[in-house]
């Protein structure tokens, strides 16, 4: 259900997933930064900087170097927004979204936390105009209680707050 809606534009510096990257992006810059009494506050080299990105990244960050190195790519700079532009935001994206249709209710929480749950995870998953919707889908199959999920899910044109009423 989630390949049916768009990914966003991969510019767009209002979207929650584009934010969550540049908050991101600014904790591993601060991360490696050197103490500023010995390097006088620059950066760690350039190889370290990418040697510990690609570690972080994987196999498909592996393969992304070779292509930045066909390009002579040196700085790490270019490098890191070379992979802002091929990945991102769409993976933070997807990673909100799988997050979201994932969610189920824990035997610890009550059904009210659980609905707040999904409804913050809901936020941050760029549903647009279909968020009511993807909330009440995602509470009717994820509520723990059997009886309660069966009732929900037989009802046909079920409205959101048909669901926050039924649970």
């Amino acid at each position: 259900m989630e390949l049916v809606l768009p990914l966003p534009r991969c510019n767009d510096e209002t979207s929650a997933s584009y934010i969550s990257w540049k908050n991101l992006k600014q904790r591993y810059h601060r991360f490696c930064k050197v103490d500023r009494k010995k390097a006088n506050g620059v950066f760690l080299k350039n190889v370290l900087s990418k040697s510990l990105l690609i570690h972080l990244g994987g196999e498909e960050a592996k393969e992304m170097v070779k292509d930045f190195l066909k390009r002579d790519v040196d700085s790490f700079h270019a490098f890191l927004e070379g992979i802002e532009d091929l990945c991102l935001p769409r993976f933070i994206l997807l990673y909100e979204r799988f997050k979201f249709f994932t969610c189920q209710q824990n035997e610890e929480d009550d059904i009210g936390e659980f609905i707040l749950e999904v409804k913050h995870l809901a936020k941050y998953c760029e549903f647009q105009d279909h968020i009511d919707r993807y909330i009440q889908r995602r509470i009717s199959n994820g509520v723990r209680e059997d009886e309660i999920r069966t009732k929900l899910q037989s009802e046909k044109n079920l409205m959101l707050t048909k669901v926050l009423d039924t649970c």
